[in-house]
């Protein structure tokens, strides 16, 4: 909290610097030209004073809304948890299916490929499932 006032307060008195910067390169008002001439005698011309003024408030102003960025929390991820698997049950084995056994030979068709016996108006052989006609 403390960072994200100082870097509210850079801002502003950037901001108010820029200002009286503005005013003093533009001459606006001779209190204040009279004033800040005073306070920083460089020898030069209040323009390029009021300027140089303006240029030093931006980095400060800037440098205060950076401060009061970074200070801004970012919302935390909720920690972590790792959930246990439910143990898996064992698989029961499925039984094998028997191979079902040929019908009683009362004709004497059989499959092509197989030889299973098959029903004289079948098309597809019950055994290996492979066309017939």
């Amino acid at each position: 909290m403390r960072k994200f006032l100082l870097g509210a307060t850079l801002t502003y008195l950037g901001i108010l610097l820029f200002l009286a910067g503005f005013l003093t390169s533009t001459q606006q008002n001779p209190t204040l030209n009279n004033t800040i001439m005073a306070l920083i005698p460089l020898g030069i011309a209040a323009a390029l004073l009021g300027v140089m003024i303006q240029i030093l408030a931006g980095l400060i102003a800037a440098t205060g809304l950076l401060l009061s960025i970074a200070s801004v929390n970012k919302p935390t991820p909720p920690p972590i948890t790792i959930m246990q698997r439910a143990p898996t049950p064992t698989p029961t084995p499925t039984p094998v299916k028997q191979p079902t056994p040929p019908p009683p030979p009362t004709q004497t068709n059989t499959c092509k490929y197989c030889g299973h016996y098959i029903q004289p108006n079948e098309i597809f052989c019950p055994t290996c499932n492979r066309a017939q006609k």
